[in-house]
């Protein structure tokens, strides 16, 4: 893990964003990958119905979750909040 760390910093300082999004793109091929297999496919055709109450809730903790995220990220540049202003 240390040496992959350190191969990993000596790239990203000669050739910073074929770095980022080679890593960007590896990191989106995962999630596609994980959610759409012949394994998981196997299991989603096994489901009889849709739960309609864990959707909701998990949409609702995406929604908070990618708000979160925006503040954070706000909060991190320094600027202030919309209901400080």
């Amino acid at each position: 893990m240390l040496t992959f760390s350190k191969m990993l910093s000596h790239l990203i300082q000669r050739c910073r964003a074929p770095v980022f999004f080679t890593v960007a793109g590896m990191s989106l091929g995962s999630i596609v990958t994980m959610f759409f297999n012949p394994e998981i496919v196997a299991v989603y055709q096994s489901w009889e119905g849709v739960a309609w109450t864990e959707l909701g809730f998990g949409l609702a903790l995406l929604i908070i979750g990618v708000i979160c995220s925006f503040l954070f990220v706000r909060l991190e540049r320094g600027e202030q909040p919309p209901s400080a202003r």
